[in-house]
This record gives C-alpha cells, sequence and structure tokens, in this order.
C-alpha cells in the first residue's frame, strides 16, 4: 500500500516512515533502515521514522548507531508527542521481551526516557 502511495507523493515523509515500519515488522532491518532515513531526509521532524532507525539499528546489533539515534531524540524529546514516546517505549519493551540486546535496550529506556 505504501509503494503504491509512494508513486503518487515519493518525498512523502509520511509514507515512506511507514513503509519502514513494515519492513520492521517484517524482520528486515536493512530495508526498515533504508525507507527510515529517506523519510528523515525528506523530514527531520519524522520523529517516528528516527525512533524505526533506532529500532532497526539496535535489533541488528549496531548499537553505537542506535544510541546515536536516540541521543539525537533525546535533545528533540520536548517537541515529540507523547503518544510518539510511548509508542517507542512499547517498542523498546517488546524487544526486552524477545531477549534482543536486553542490556542496550535497558540502558536505552534508562537513559533517554527515564524509565525503569
Amino acid at each position: 500500500m505504501y509503494k503504491k502511495a509512494l508513486r503518487f507523493d515519493p518525498s512523502n515523509a509520511s509514507y515512506t516512515g511507514n513503509l519502514g515500519w513494515s519492513y520492521y515488522l517484517c524482520n528486515d532491518n536493512d530495508k526498515c533502515i533504508e525507507y527510515s532515513l529517506k523519510a528523515t531526509k525528506a523530514d527531520s521532524t519524522a520523529y517516528f521514522a528516527r525512533f524505526n532507525l533506532g529500532l532497526a539499528y539496535l535489533r541488528s546489533g549496531d548499537i553505537l548507531k542506535a544510541r546515536q539515534i536516540y541521543s539525537g531524540l533525546k535533545k528533540d524529546m520536548n517537541s515529540i508527542s507523547y503518544q510518539e514516546r510511548d509508542g517507542a517505549i512499547k517498542d523498546l519493551l517488546d524487544l526486552k521481551a524477545k531477549g534482543i540486546y536486553v542490556p542496550e535496550t535497558n540502558a536505552i529506556l534508562k537513559e533517554f526516557f527515564n524509565y525503569l
């Protein structure tokens, strides 16, 4: 669906970021990163796409890039809606529940979201 929408509006950050999220849900970290980067280039305030990047980097084991993403997001935290922050926390808790990089996930939750 998002691929079709992008044919009509290829620079739409929302469509591109949601396509990245779709790839994340399909466990395709590389495609998630690709489309989430495109979304953030189209709109630097597409925070959900930046959260997608953090999750995909974390899940793929690139802890340094994940921490860089979350560091950038922390600077913008006052501009990010409660719903987006809450969704990001839930997504990190989901990774933790699956046993994926638990110590790193805990550190991100604590440091960037004051959670735990």
